[in-house]
């Protein structure tokens, strides 16, 4: 089955360039697929890694200068939404890439920072917080491709640490009272409506939520456990904020339990802690509680990385071709688009269509440049196809 990408684009009369990724279908629950965390394990700044097994790859690039966090793997498994602060950038902004770490592509650019980025479960839109409003981190959705934003909280306290329900329905995020004070998960409707204060915990931090893969119940970091752990420690709810209850692990004194994310199967939890050392790994632990287990080895000779931010993927998806057009470059009379496939896109067709014409397709490769356009109003589409198409 072959998929289209379409790109409008106005009167083509100055340059100008547009960032547009694909979306991506739901794929809940499924076997489990890579892990990504963010870590320090190349010895510079933070960077986003992915471990298979014994097998440990640095997605930001070991040579980059960029600070990479808060990684998330869309519902198929095929990207990662991320924060990105570097060199160039005014502010943090929130960028796409390839599970591999290719095509990455800056999604927002304001003023002020952006990030805590997270997919809807059809991969069609992305929550985030903006401080665009008046520096105070609300809540803002927009489509995958990084346009259409609607902002959907607007009072004063802040946001952070979002997680959209497989189910669709509700986010869930930490928010923090105007002036600061007792940190508590809340979530919302999608719409900004019936905001509901889940943990409910006056007294404690409550950070980090993580839907299980069914949408019924959240683990996050909550208060310690006098005996088990040394400052916070993992937790699960109910997705209605009932049933609270820590989750019983080995008692070896392990510190900060925290990021947690299920596993697709929903099986197991991933999770970083200080190990001891004063550095922090990403161990796993059963749902139901018992042994926890290290899962990323230290990779510095010597040394202790900091490991921390964990996703987890869902196996990638054994999708249709799907395109990207990463950049379109438009100037008087002349328009070129770049774009790029993933899955099993082999050849590509496409078309530039002006007004209401009809559109005609035609083989092409990337990229594809028009000349000679006259002003007005024009839409390009690209078609990638399989090899059995």
């Amino acid at each position: 089955m072959a998929t289209r990408r379409l790109l409008t684009i106005a009167t083509l009369l100055s340059a100008g360039a547009l960032a547009l990724p694909g979306a991506a279908p739901a794929a809940y629950p499924g076997a489990n697929g890579e892990i990504a965390f963010t870590s320090t394990q190349d010895g510079g700044a933070r960077h986003i890694f992915a471990a298979t097994g014994s097998s440990v790859v640095d997605l930001s690039g070991a040579s980059s200068s960029a600070a990479d966090a808060q990684p998330k793997f869309s519902p198929d498994g095929r990207e990662i939404l991320f924060t990105r602060s570097a060199p160039g950038l005014p502010n943090t902004e929130i960028f796409v890439m390839g599970a591999n770490g290719t095509q990455r592509t800056q999604l927002t650019r304001t003023p002020a920072g952006n990030g805590d980025a997270t997919w809807s479960p059809d991969g069609t839109q992305i929550a985030f917080v903006s401080e665009r409003d008046n520096e105070i981190p609300n809540i803002f959705i927009m489509r995958a491709d990084g346009t259409d934003v609607r902002q959907i909280t607007h009072d004063t306290a802040a946001k952070s640490e979002l997680a959209w329900s497989p189910r669709g329905d509700r986010i869930a995020f930490v928010r923090v009272p105007a002036g600061g004070g007792d940190r508590d998960i809340y979530s919302v409707k999608t719409n900004g409506s019936l905001l509901a204060d889940l943990s409910n915990d006056p007294t404690n931090f409550d950070l980090d939520p993580s839907w299980s893969p069914d949408g019924t119940r959240l683990a996050y970091s909550g208060p310690l456990q006098p005996g088990e752990s040394v400052g916070m420690d993992l937790w699960i709810m109910n997705a209605d904020g009932s049933g609270q209850h820590a989750l019983v692990h080995e008692n070896n004194k392990y510190s900060d339990g925290g990021f947690p994310a299920w596993s697709p199967d929903g099986t197991t939890i991933a999770f970083t802690a200080n190990n001891g050392t004063g550095y922090y790994h990403v161990w796993s632990i059963p749902v139901s509680g018992g042994q926890n287990a290290e899962l990323i080895a230290n990779k510095l000779p010597g040394g202790n990385p900091v490991d921390q931010q964990v996703d987890w993927q869902p196996a990638p998806t054994k999708a249709a071709p799907k395109t990207r057009i990463a950049r379109a470059v438009i100037r008087e009379r002349a328009a070129s688009f770049v774009f790029a496939g993933s899955g099993p896109a082999t050849a590509y067709r496409c078309s530039l269509r002006e007004g209401s014409h009809k559109a005609r397709f035609r083989r092409c490769s990337s990229p594809a440049t028009y000349k000679r356009l006259k002003p007005g109003k024009y839409t390009f589409s690209v078609i990638a196809s399989g090899p059995n198409e």
